[in-house]
């Protein structure tokens, strides 16, 4: 099953492929606007599928438990689930009534380091790190699932500009932590997906 809410994937999938661009050549400018048309349609009934997709693991709601200090992880989880049509209450599953999981962020680090330098041994890009090591609870499940999740990505620093530098990076930041988001989506969705095969089985 294609990941919950994997928005990002669905657009780098081209509308258009180069046969069927090449097939339209010569055609009338009005049909070309029609055949682009279909095509922008039937990608957002893709995209509609996906979030459906989500919404057929009888998973409706996912309590997220975090400390204080890890609050932006906390708020990339939510928006991540609530694309995927989850509701997210704030709470263990042990708290709640409805115990369908849980998802607790146990611990987050992040780390930026140079990994190259100028001729003035000046720092030129640098590595950003973030790993989230989480708790996951499925109903059904004896044990909490835990899971280590990692990002790397690594940006050029601009000296001509360090407020535009700065910016880049902080969106660097919050696209990593989208990304861990989509992660605890699919490993969420495996452990669901699992225990159900595992209950029909009996």
């Amino acid at each position: 099953m294609p990941p919950a809410g994997s928005l990002d994937d669905c657009l780098t999938l081209p509308l258009l492929g180069p046969s069927l661009a090449k097939s339209t050549q010569g055609l009338p400018a009005c049909l070309n606007v029609c055949l682009l048309a279909c095509c922008l349609l039937l990608a957002g009934c893709g995209l509609q599928l996906r979030g459906q997709g989500a919404a057929s693991l009888a998973l409706d709601t996912v309590y997220l438990d975090a400390p204080a200090e890890h609050s932006a992880m906390l708020e990339a989880f939510q928006r991540a689930l609530a694309v995927a049509g989850i509701d997210t209450p704030r709470g263990t599953a042990a708290e709640a009534e409805d115990r369908q999981a849980s998802v607790a962020i146990l611990e987050v680090r992040s780390n930026r380091h140079p990994v190259a330098t100028t001729a003035n041994l000046e720092a030129a890009a640098y590595q950003l790190s973030l790993e989230a090591n989480i708790a996951m609870t499925v109903a059904g499940e004896a044990e909490p699932l835990s899971a280590t999740l990692l990002a790397e990505r690594v940006y050029t620093l601009d000296r001509a500009s360090l407020t535009g530098s700065h910016e880049e990076e902080t969106t660097i930041w919050q696209e990593m932590r989208a990304d861990l988001a989509r992660r605890m989506i699919r490993r969420l969705d495996a452990a669901v997906t699992r225990q159900s095969s595992a209950r029909q089985s009996k």
